[in-house]
């Protein structure tokens, strides 16, 4: 783990190929905000999972995969009390093409030397050794199983060697039936159905392939659910597609010898494609499954642009970041329609000459406001929302086939937010938008932003009573939101600081004393406006913030 205050290096690219659990996904994951710069969230079909080609002519490869396929899920047979009712023997059996796919995929996407999981939340042999098996069996030379041995107290049975292979009709099965024991069987119709990749191997390539290091988690050993692990090192490269022609070729010559006896299927279930070196081409072919309608554009796939020169000019001047603040890595989204075409902004427009000269006595003057260096919409396209990303996220994006290849639901931390100069009249009520915009500080980004914040105009100590007394103060009109303080309320050493400052985003920084003693640096995105300051704490994280910072409504007043 590397340190706080530290960049975090890798990417992390989680997959699903269901829209509304991929939005979950990101959901979930996005409350390890400071990882975020780190994580791709892709929206494809894993068995064809597409290669990226650099410029530089690499290829992107993973070092390490988690392959958790779909699978019947008896080991949930605890909390998914549905299942009950639907189970059946041969719901395993249509899965298998599908597992296989996935763990050979997930065996040409890992680089020489790293490793993938294979699991399932299931204990039925057919989804799981049976697989693992018919894996190794194909690359012999090129994977091996890898025992599993780093959790301590994990209570867990090896890989099964030997298994029986249950029909639709519940008759157990020892071996692959064959026509010529028809009729020692109770039904020879269900019977013929099974195929050879439903069972294992013999007790030596079993042992061989050392199918005892995968692990099985039963649900009443530590009280939880079932679960099937089984670790994979590719030892050395292999051309996979020239292996599948290979083997499709042979199965063809097999049935033109017509050596496979009748009723008896071959030894793995077909897949559905082959993936090609980069998966693009079966991508193509196959027939994508169906998709469920978005409720709005912001939760599909979207491409991801670089920000353009004219706001990180501003960004740069505006906040005079310290460090080697990545400005190259940062970017705005732009959702894609169902044909793979950028949606365009539908840019708001400002408010008209007579809005503008309606502006109240407390409004800004005319001086300061010429001095002031915002953004107009005229200047550029300005996105809702700024993200940033790791460098090497940012060599993925750029890559040249990137956006033809990858279906992006997110990528990156959101750091900056838009937000517009609002009139207000004589009473403080807000009146129509203006031109002028401003990024503000995106609290979920704060502690990234910090680390480039520590000598920047607009971080701005505050003492932790006043911080307090903004984050309890309770609205007093529907216009007011509430969190906010008065400049005429601030300790006088920091009126002057804060006046001088442009309206827009700000750092709000403090200290703590903690419960031991020790002092707690506190940090809050803020707002600045013109006659107060305010924190962009969302109302459904205060209490926790509060919580955390050991304050209540009953918070001594600064």
């Amino acid at each position: 783990a590397e340190k706080k205050g530290t960049p975090v290096t890798g990417v992390v690219v989680a997959n699903e190929l269901d829209n509304e659990r991929c939005e979950m996904l990101v959901y979930q994951i996005k409350r390890f905000q400071r990882f975020l710069t780190n994580m791709i969230f892709t929206n494809l079909d894993a068995q064809v999972f597409p290669k990226l080609q650099f410029p530089d002519g690499d290829t992107m490869e993973f070092d390490r995969i988690l392959c958790d396929v779909p699978c019947t899920g008896d080991g949930t047979l605890r909390k998914n009390i549905q299942l009950w009712k639907t189970w059946a023997p041969g719901m395993a059996f249509g899965l298998q093409g599908t597992q296989l796919g996935l763990a050979t995929r997930a065996a040409e996407l890992l680089a020489v030397g790293g490793r993938f999981v294979y699991s399932t939340c299931s204990l039925n042999p057919v989804e799981n050794e049976a697989i693992v098996v018919q894996l190794l069996e194909a690359f012999p030379n090129s994977l091996k199983l890898v025992p599993i041995n780093n959790f301590p107290g994990l209570k867990a049975d090896k890989g099964l060697t030997t298994w029986q292979v249950m029909d639709h009709k519940g008759h157990l099965h020892s071996e692959v039936p064959t026509e010529e024991k028809k009729d020692s069987y109770p039904s020879w119709k269900h019977a013929k159905r099974l195929s050879g990749g439903l069972f294992p191997l013999s007790k030596e390539k079993m042992e061989a392939h050392n199918i005892q290091h995968c692990l099985r988690v039963f649900p009443h050993y530590q009280d939880t659910g079932g679960f099937f692990l089984a670790l994979i090192e590719k030892t050395s490269d292999v051309d996979f597609k020239n292996k599948e022609k290979e083997k499709q070729a042979a199965d063809a010559t097999n049935k033109d010898d017509k050596t496979t006896s009748e009723g008896q299927t071959e030894p793995a279930q077909e897949r559905e494609g082959s993936p090609d070196s980069d998966g693009a081409s079966d991508f193509k072919k196959r027939k994508p499954p169906p998709k469920k309608k978005r409720k709005n554009a912001s939760s599909g796939p979207h491409h991801h642009i670089a920000l353009p020169q004219q706001i990180k000019d501003h960004l740069r001047k505006f906040y005079q970041f310290g460090g080697e603040f990545p400005y190259d890595c940062l970017f705005y989204r732009k959702a894609m329609d169902e044909k793979g075409n950028a949606i365009e902004f539908k840019h708001k427009q400002p408010a008209t000459e007579k809005q503008a000269e309606a502006k109240s006595e407390t409004s800004e003057p005319a001086s300061d406001a010429a001095a002031r260096q915002h953004l107009q919409q005229s200047d550029c396209d300005i996105p809702a929302s700024v993200v940033l990303v790791s460098p090497m996220v940012r060599k993925i994006l750029s890559a040249p086939d990137f956006g033809k290849k990858w279906r992006i639901v997110n990528a990156g931390l959101r750091v900056f937010e838009k937000d517009r100069m609002t009139s207000m009249d004589k009473h403080g009520n807000k009146g129509r938008e203006q031109g002028e915009i401003c990024f503000r500080l995106k609290n979920d980004a704060i502690d990234v932003l910090a680390m480039y914040m520590q000598t920047s105009p607009r971080r701005l100590v505050l003492p932790i009573k006043v911080l307090g007394d903004m984050l309890t103060r309770e609205k007093e009109s529907k216009e007011d939101d509430g969190k906010s303080i008065m400049f005429v309320n601030l300790p006088d050493e920091l009126q002057q600081q804060v006046k001088s400052l442009q309206w827009g985003g700000i750092l709000l920084a403090s200290e703590m004393t903690a419960k031991d003693g020790n002092k707690q640096p506190v940090q809050f995105a803020g707002l600045k406006s013109y006659n107060s300051l305010k924190v962009l704490v969302p109302d459904d994280q205060l209490r926790t913030v509060l919580r955390q910072l050991e304050l209540s409504q009953e918070f001594p007043k600064a």
